[in-house]
């Protein structure tokens, strides 16, 4: 199903900006909506291709908690600081 969809966003690609022939305002709109359609039905596919992989058990999430990058956590502790949501 992808892969249909990757060879018509590619002829859309050929289109802008005016690759093939100039293309008037109201031309170029329309192939844009439907390229942004086309990209848009993309990501759909690839959400259910990865819940049914989800609901088959072919794919695992592993969560875990994950804490923004660089932020001294330590330090917080140590100056006394409480953190504003839960506690670390």
């Amino acid at each position: 199903m992808k892969t249909p969809l990757a060879v018509i966003k590619g002829y859309y690609d050929l289109c802008f900006p005016d690759r093939l022939a100039k293309l008037t305002d109201k031309q170029r709109d329309i192939l844009q909506e439907s390229k942004d359609s086309s990209e848009r039905l993309v990501r759909l596919v690839s959400m259910f291709l990865n819940y049914s992989a989800l609901e088959s058990g072919k794919l695992v999430l592993h969560l875990r908690e994950k804490r923004p990058p660089g932020f001294a956590w330590a330090n917080w502790r140590r100056d006394g600081m409480k953190p504003l949501f839960g506690s670390r």
